[in-house]
């Protein structure tokens, strides 16, 4: 390693030292992992850890007692029996793994981390599914479980500790021009991967852990020679798998679900129908896990897609719906497919009484993907109603601050965003170039996002305008259709739907 690359994973891990309450749930994992080197150890020292943290003893006795783990179900009622039941390094392990994901589960740092956080859960349990089926111990399950949960710890810890910078990772990402880990180093100057490693020498973990980690950066292999060959397939396989199969997340691997099982399953021996009883014994598995954790997550967000992919796994292997990134290589099939899955996981998430911000977020992605587009900016009104700003937005070329596309609101004005918002219909601007569209475009905000051809599309509340959609194609630059606005049109309808009962209760 560099000596340059050094000096940056020491500036980013020292940024993360000092966010949040890092230090306590450091502390918890160094005293499991110190127990974990001494060959001394006993159950009594392993509970005794445990047992300090209430919450934590609660869900690693449920977890004991789960199908997933415990498969006599034979009651295990204290911590010290659950270590003679299921073994030391499996107790200390499952413990690491809820104290690490109920760390980030109960961050509000970052938009996307629970998303990251709900693939990495159940890309670690279809791993430890995956090492079972290949006849591995039960400590090399537990192995392969925490390796591929930790191979996502740098990703979570940047969203966590450095949401600024993992916004800008995210865009280099989504717009195809890297890959994550080249990204991370554009931005951080270190990689996720590397670290991961850094992290987990901070948190005291094993060498061995550390040093198979370590193995994982020179990604994974084209053919199996040995038992490190094997273990880095098993959790790039799970891995992208999962993330293949999100909603949002998709984009942070080039494979779609289709072609991670053909480029993984093989190399395992595993044939493709079993592939898929495995994905939905990790479906089973995780919600259990979910349930067990406390955790919450929509299971619109991924659940269906995967249940989708699994009930319709003879039509995805002759026609993929599941895209790949970049949206905009999407084949009308895809966007078709898209759109129905997107639009009915909004519909399940309103129902799940998420926030108004987390439909917003869902409705501008799907408005992105599944109608091809290259960005999605969210604009609502404020200073008592007395101009018009950008929120959020998703897709390229997205300005670095957001907050300056800003215009004025009034009855003298007469722009195309005031004109939307008045009357509260879409406008379509087929070229900012042709007359009589030139007259009423806005040359400041035009100056910002040069999108010479865009859609208005606002939303309203009881009658009332309270926001509007602005979206284009910057880059393509090819004109609006009216497929596309009827489109759009659909996810502005589940906007104001979950408006309606977020607001009054029904």
């Amino acid at each position: 390693m560099s000596p340059g690359t050094q000096e940056a994973i020491a500036a980013v891990i020292k940024k993360m030292k000092d966010v949040g309450d890092l230090p306590v749930m450091t502390a918890t994992i160094r005293e499991i992992t110190d127990l974990e080197k001494k060959e001394t150890s006993s159950a009594a020292d392993l509970a005794n850890v445990i047992l300090k943290d209430l919450a934590l003893t609660t869900k690693v006795l449920k977890l004991a007692n789960s199908v997933y783990y415990n498969w006599s179900q034979k009651e295990i009622s204290t911590i010290s029996r659950s270590v003679v039941v299921l073994g030391f390094k499996t107790i200390t392990n499952m413990t690491v793994g809820v104290r690490v994901l109920d760390y980030f589960y109960r961050s509000p740092k970052s938009k996307y981390l629970r998303a990251h956080l709900l693939v990495t859960m159940f890309a670690a349990l279809f791993s430890r599914i995956l090492a079972k089926r290949l006849n591995y111990a039960d400590e090399e399950e537990e192995e392969v479980f925490i390796l591929t949960l930790l191979d996502n710890i740098g990703l979570l810890m940047t969203a966590y500790a450095l949401p600024e910078q993992f916004e800008k990772i995210r865009k280099i990402v989504i717009s195809g021009e890297a890959g994550k880990n080249t990204a991370s180093r554009r931005v951080l100057g270190v990689s996720f991967q590397e670290i991961n490693v850094e992290l987990t020498r901070f948190w005291g973990f094993p060498p061995t852990i550390v040093a198979k980690l370590e193995l994982l950066l020179a990604g994974s292999p084209t053919m199996i020679v040995s038992k490190n060959d094997t273990l880095k397939t098993i959790v790039a396989c799970s891995t992208e798998l999962f993330y293949s199969l999100h909603v949002l997340e998709a984009f942070w691997y080039p494979r779609n679900t289709q072609q991670v099982m053909e480029r993984y399953f093989p190399l395992l021996g595993i044939p493709a129908d079993e592939g898929k009883s495995l994905i939905q014994t990790a479906l089973g598995d995780g919600t259990e896990f979910l349930d067990v954790l406390q955790m919450a997550f929509k299971p619109g967000e991924f659940q269906t897609l995967v249940e989708d992919f699994i009930a319709d796994f003879s039509v995805h292997k002759q026609e993929q719906v599941v895209s790949d990134a970049p949206w905009w290589k999407m084949s009308e099939a895809q966007r078709t497919q898209y759109r129905k899955d997107s639009m009915r996981d909004i519909d399940n998430t309103i129902r799940e009484g998420a926030t108004l911000n987390d439909i917003l977020l869902m409705a501008m992605e799907g408005i992105l993907k599944g109608v091809g587009l290259d960005r999605v900016i969210l604009l609502f009104p404020e200073n008592s109603k007395k101009s018009l700003k950008a929120r959020m937005g998703v897709g390229i070329q997205l300005p670095g601050d957001l907050t300056q596309i800003e215009t004025p609101l009034g009855e003298g004005l007469h722009d195309h965003y005031n004109n939307a918002m008045r009357s509260g219909a879409p406008v379509i601007v087929d070229s900012v170039k042709r007359p009589p569209q030139r007259e009423n475009v806005n040359w400041d905000i035009f100056n910002k996002l040069k999108g010479t051809s865009f859609c208005l599309v606002p939303f309203s509340f009881k009658g009332r305008v309270i926001g509007c959609f602005y979206a284009d194609r910057v880059q393509s630059k090819k004109p609006f259709f009216d497929k596309d606005l009827k489109n759009i049109l659909q996810y502005k309808a589940l906007v104001e739907a979950a408006l309606q009962v977020l607001k009054t209760g029904g």
